[in-house]
């Protein structure tokens, strides 16, 4: 009995049976021919690859160099000059129209004086004036001199304005955060971007971020991996010298959100503060972000667009900031998502 014949491998560029070498990369047999032509072109794309490397690195050391060219740099350089410009052109516009109020004010001057000219050249005339009316006239005249050089009527407020004219541009970023320090049953894992709830029971543990804040605006998405039903997550901030403790969300320093309403305010509790009401659900992507140049925080839902605004006392809790978690509830996991 003839034993069954293996099929035939083609090659997938030429569909010819002649030679089998099968690419462990692509997965694709080929004949010895194009065995070669693939390894060469395999071969010139690390050369390109290469090649882009050696370029990036030389951008990379050119802008350690001369910081001031990079794009963001520019970015401030093109504020300040517009700003200027806006400056400029508001300047010129308020110094129009205050010269054509000055100009107004001076003529209603002038038909004043005239008329104190007039009455002072008839007193002269007819020798009729008496101390009391020198004291009048003295008193006109630095009334008419205050209204030339300090008018009464015309007044300039530089600063009394709640709406700026130029407005301070704000640093923000995705920082780049791990867990560096947890009290309680927390475990860390995939180098300091999760945090898993490892006890079998129930009870408070906090982590902290290894960031100081104490400018610009800082913003982390924090994926709920695994959350309890009753949702109990504490996201918020914490100043960095407070000591560690597993309640550490009534912490004085302490500041930040909890499901499903509670809101704590250097670490105490506000239940429904601003109408905060969670709606998160298992694998919800918050985003927390830390905005010390305005000294608030905010938490959004990327999935329900549901945002939650807390201003900071910076006597209750000065900088620097860092980011402060706690946890509950057995097996809860939150991750911190690279960017």
């Amino acid at each position: 009995m003839a034993s069954p014949t293996s099929p035939k491998i083609s090659c997938s560029i030429c569909a010819k049976s002649i030679g089998h070498f099968t690419c462990r990369g692509c997965q694709k047999d080929f004949c010895m021919c194009h065995a070669n032509e693939h390894r060469r072109q395999l071969s010139e794309q690390i050369d390109e690859l290469a090649l882009q490397h050696d370029q990036l690195r030389n951008n990379l050391t050119e802008q350690l160099k001369e910081t001031d060219s990079h794009p963001l740099i520019k970015q401030i350089y093109e504020w300040e000059q517009n700003s200027i410009d806006k400056i400029q052109k508001t300047a010129d516009k308020i110094r129009t129209e205050l010269q054509i109020i000055i100009s107004k004010h001076i003529e209603n001057l002038s038909v004043d004086l005239t008329k104190f000219t007039n009455e002072l050249n008839q007193a002269r005339e007819a020798d009729d004036y008496f101390e009391t009316d020198l004291n009048e006239w003295m008193k006109k005249l630095d009334i008419l001199k205050d209204n030339l050089f300090k008018p009464k009527v015309i007044e300039i407020n530089l600063a009394d304005n709640n709406i700026p004219l130029i407005s301070k541009p704000l640093i923000s970023m995705f920082s780049e955060e791990i867990i560096e320090k947890v009290v309680g049953n927390i475990r860390i894992e995939d180098n300091g971007q999760t945090i898993i709830h490892n006890h079998h029971q129930n009870c408070h543990a906090t982590a902290r971020g290894s960031n100081e804040h104490t400018w610009g605006q800082h913003r982390f998405r924090l994926k709920l991996e695994n959350i309890n039903t009753n949702r109990w997550i504490f996201i918020g901030i914490i100043n960095k010298d407070t000591s560690m403790k597993e309640t550490s969300h009534k912490s004085l320093s302490t500041y930040g959100w909890a499901p499903p309403d509670q809101v704590y305010l250097n670490g105490t509790l506000h239940t429904g503060y601003k109408n905060y009401n969670s709606d998160i659900e298992l694998n919800d992507i918050m985003m927390f972000t830390i905005d010390c140049d305005r000294q608030k925080i905010s938490l959004t839902n990327e999935r329900t667009r549901s945002t939650w605004v807390i201003d900071i006392d910076l006597n209750k809790c000065p900088y620097p900031w860092q980011l402060h978690l706690n946890l509950h509830n057995a097996n809860d996991r939150i991750r911190i998502l690279s960017i």
